[in-house]
């Protein structure tokens, strides 16, 4: 079961299988590509993707991490919240907003991450515009949600 391989959303966009390996790549709608064996159905990476990254027009907040230089923070319009290690160029963590996040920022020991939501855009605000979430950087669980200001 694909969905089992942790896509943002569970809608592929194309599979392709090598019978020689008996592998079978498949991409999500959401920038994923999960690569499975093709005799039990297990994800070969190791539960993430080879692959993986915004979907949707814009990204809206990158803040690096300020104690480990190698990790950084992107939030966009596809309501996701991404760490990314850059040594290793790849994603470490992902996690599904409810609304678009507009900016991001590190605590200054780096355990947890300030995401403001909302659009920014006059005339296309989201539900939640001009409020932020606080999530633990550890594995990006909610810690705190709160509306300090009014739409745009």
């Amino acid at each position: 079961n694909a969905s089992t391989m942790g896509p943002v959303k569970n809608s592929i966009s194309s599979i392709c299988y090598d019978a020689l390996t008996s592998k079978v790549l498949v991409t999500f709608q959401t920038c994923e590509v999960f690569e499975m064996d093709g005799t039990d159905g297990r994800n070969v990476h190791n539960g993430g993707s080879i692959i993986a990254g915004h979907f949707h027009p814009t990204l809206g907040g990158l803040a690096s991490h300020p104690l480990q230089a190698k990790l950084f923070c992107t939030v966009g319009s596809d309501k996701t919240v991404r760490i990314w290690d850059a040594e290793h160029k790849r994603q470490l963590r992902v996690a599904l907003l409810d609304t678009q996040g507009s900016c991001c920022a590190y605590s200054k020991d780096g355990t947890l991450l300030i995401v403001g939501l909302g659009s920014g855009v006059p005339g296309k605000e989201e539900r939640k515009e001009g409020a932020f979430v606080a999530l633990s950087e550890e594995d990006l669980t909610l810690l705190h949600e709160a509306r300090a200001s009014k739409a745009l």
